[in-house]
């Protein structure tokens, strides 16, 4: 019976062990999706930025050549 209580205390604390490891890496994954989240906003705010100043140099045509759809 002892080397039982010894298996399980063993299973035990390595369920600890890796629940604190999951648990660890559940907050870092978190962290990542939010500075990844800011980062595609971010993105977008530089692209927006980006063809707007475009814009303010283009003719009509050059806009409407520059946005057509990828099947012309």
């Amino acid at each position: 019976m002892s080397k039982l209580e010894e298996i399980v205390a063993h299973q035990s604390k390595e369920i600890d062990e890796l629940n604190e490891i999951v648990t660890t890496q559940w907050a870092e994954i978190e962290a990542m999706k939010k500075r990844l989240k800011d980062m595609d906003q971010r993105l977008q705010a530089l692209r927006n930025d980006h063809y707007a100043a475009e814009e303010e140099n283009l003719s009509v045509s050059e806009i409407a050549q520059r946005d057509r759809p990828p099947h012309y």
